[in-house]
């Protein structure tokens, strides 16, 4: 771990972290001219450059209050060492919880503190509450206190002790979705679903794809290499990990969008249309911070890296469903999954969450959305009358991967059959 020294400016190593001295921690949205450590340990800057004069305030202001040490991002990572960068990114909740105390540093918010309603109304709009990486950085520290521009406080997340500072977490909650629950205790975060955690990063933004995923990792607690060049498979990485240590399906009840075109009054379902088991963005978790789930227990599918695999049983729980009038239609009610506004009867169809899949013509399924008169006809589903296994594959672009292949090689052997070569 490095640490800059508040009066000296100097960098440190300090080999073990575990023995590293008490420190406090910078939170903030990095901007153009920001000095990275090779520029800083070299002297390479400019004393004008916004990004040098944040490090040097921040220094100044964490000497003010006591504290010798400070963590900065920007100069205390070697960005261009991918083992160090590797190493920092899957430390990063931690180092931030270890924190004596972390600064946010809203450098969009200027009213100055006095000017209460203005400063609030600033403080709202931040745009520190739209990047991916400021979730767990608001999150994991136990104190937080909030600056504006000119360093001047503004208020903090939790300190109920502290009469002489605004406390915010009422007003946080309203904007990130994070119950104060977790802002005054972040361990509580894991009494919350997989869903529940991926709503409140669901409108944040990352610089690069697979930011997406690796900044989530502190929030579940896991550990991931880092592949930057992967793009959206990073999620689908996480999401993996996150099931097989969890069993939480509450990761697969995300919504589809809804149907759009209706010809003829029939639904055309082809691979075009198909999505994987798991989401592809954060996004898709928007409007799931009440989605619960009731229990890991008794699962009914396993997560490979080929796809989800639901074996269905004849004479076990009738879990997985299947039309009556198109057997080509598969129901899969998510029965430890709830929604807390309305709560849900943990029975075989009932008002579960359900999963709905369609074939693909490669012999596996995709996830498709039905109209709401279909979904809602009971009647028409019935169990499985023999053992079966079906197969979902974790992502649209997969499911298409596949079928093309399959397509290719059936074109290449009929060509191989009748002497031509394809």
């Amino acid at each position: 771990m490095r640490l800059i020294n508040t009066t000296t400016y100097e960098l440190h190593d300090f080999i073990d972290g575990a023995v590293a001295p008490k420190y406090a921690i910078l939170s903030h949205r990095w901007q153009e001219d920001e000095v990275l450590y090779k520029r800083y340990i070299k002297g390479r800057y400019s004393k004008d450059a916004q990004g040098y004069r944040k490090i040097i305030q921040c220094c100044d202001f964490a000497r003010e209050r006591g504290q010798q040490w400070v963590w900065i991002d920007t100069v205390c990572i070697q960005k261009n060492s991918s083992a160090e960068l590797s190493e920092a990114i899957n430390s990063m909740f931690h180092w931030y919880s270890k924190a004596e105390i972390c600064y946010a540093y809203l450098s969009d918010v200027s009213a100055p503190a006095d000017d209460c309603n203005k400063c609030i109304t600033q403080f709202r709009a931040s745009k520190w509450f739209t990047r991916g990486w400021t979730l767990q950085e608001l999150i994991a520290p136990k104190h937080v206190i909030f600056v504006n521009s000119s360093w001047t406080v503004i208020g903090t997340k939790w300190s109920p002790d502290r009469e002489d500072i605004i406390q915010l977490a009422d007003i946080i909650e309203e904007v990130t979705g994070v119950p104060q629950e977790v802002l005054a205790v972040p361990e509580s975060r894991y009494f919350y679903s997989v869903a529940q955690r991926m709503s409140w990063a669901s409108t944040r933004i990352t610089s690069r794809i697979e930011d997406a995923a690796y900044s989530l990792l502190g929030i579940f607690g896991v550990n991931m290499a880092l592949l930057y060049g992967e793009g959206k498979d990073a999620f689908l990485r996480l999401q993996r990990e996150l099931f097989s240590r969890t069993g939480d399906e509450s990761m697969f009840a995300w919504p589809l969008p809804a149907i759009r075109e209706i010809r003829g009054g029939t639904i055309q379902y082809d691979i075009n249309g198909a999505n994987g088991m798991l989401a592809e963005e954060v996004k898709n978790f928007a409007g799931m911070n009440n989605v619960r789930c009731l229990s890991t227990k008794d699962a009914y599918l396993t997560l490979t890296g080929y796809g989800a695999e639901m074996m269905v049983k004849k004479d076990g729980h009738p879990r997985v469903f299947f039309s009556n009038k198109d057997s080509r239609f598969v129901c899969l009610p998510l029965l430890s999954v709830a929604d807390s506004r309305h709560e849900r009867r943990n029975d075989d169809f009932g008002k579960a969450y359900r999963l709905y899949f369609h074939t693909t013509g490669c012999g596996h399924y995709g996830r498709f959305n039905l109209p709401e008169a279909v979904q809602h006809d009971h009647m028409d589903w019935k169990p499985f009358p023999h053992d079966h296994t079906l197969i979902v594959h974790h992502s649209k672009s997969e499911t298409f991967r596949y079928c093309s292949s399959i397509s290719f090689q059936g074109r290449y052997y009929e060509g191989q059959h009748y002497g031509h070569t394809a």
